[in-house]
């Protein structure tokens, strides 16, 4: 009923998620991360669903700086269809006139 309303209203609402996990202790032994974290090599490890973007941003010594850590999962992007497409989804346009991205039922 939600997705029936929201259509009617021209709402194109979707899910959307992002997590990212900070860890350090990587490929080398002994040097410091941060000031007193010893253990090499610090990654930032990001995932998303939908069209999240996930950004970190990095101080410079001329300012700061966004650097993108995600990519849109957004169905108009051409590798993103045959993404969903090789997975089993369909991808396609409701009558809202709204993107939607599907699983076959069954």
């Amino acid at each position: 009923l939600y997705i029936q309303g929201a259509s009617k209203k021209g709402a194109c609402d979707g899910s959307t998620a992002i997590m990212a996990l900070v860890s350090d202790g990587f490929e080398s032994e002994g040097e410091e991360t941060f000031p007193g974290v010893k253990g090499g090599v610090t990654k930032v490890f990001c995932a998303n669903v939908g069209d999240c973007r996930g950004i970190l941003i990095r101080r410079t010594d001329t300012g700061w700086i966004p650097v993108r850590l995600s990519e849109d999962h957004k169905p108009t992007r051409k590798d993103e269809q045959q993404r969903v497409i090789a997975a089993g989804g369909h991808i396609g346009v409701d009558r809202g006139g709204c993107w939607r991205v599907v699983k076959p039922r069954g």
